[in-house]
C-alpha cells in the first residue's frame, strides 16, 4: 500500500508516508500460528509472552 502527503512546509511537494496496519488474531493453536506466522513474514514474534505473539513486520 502506498500512501503519500502533502508537506506542510513545503506547498505542492509529496513525501512518501508509511502506513502502519494492526491486526489481532484469536487462535486455537498458539504455537502452530506462531510457526505458520514466522514462516510466512520470515521473522519471529517481536514480543512472545504467554498466550500472546506480536510481530513487527515492516
Amino acid at each position: 500500500m502506498e500512501l503519500y502527503r502533502q508537506t506542510p512546509k513545503q506547498g505542492c511537494r509529496w513525501e512518501y508516508a508509511k502506513a502502519r496496519v494492526q491486526l489481532a488474531l484469536r487462535v486455537a493453536d498458539l504455537e502452530g500460528s506462531i510457526a505458520f506466522y514466522s514462516r510466512l513474514f520470515g521473522a519471529e514474534p517481536a514480543k512472545p509472552r504467554p498466550g500472546y505473539a506480536h510481530f513487527a513486520v515492516a
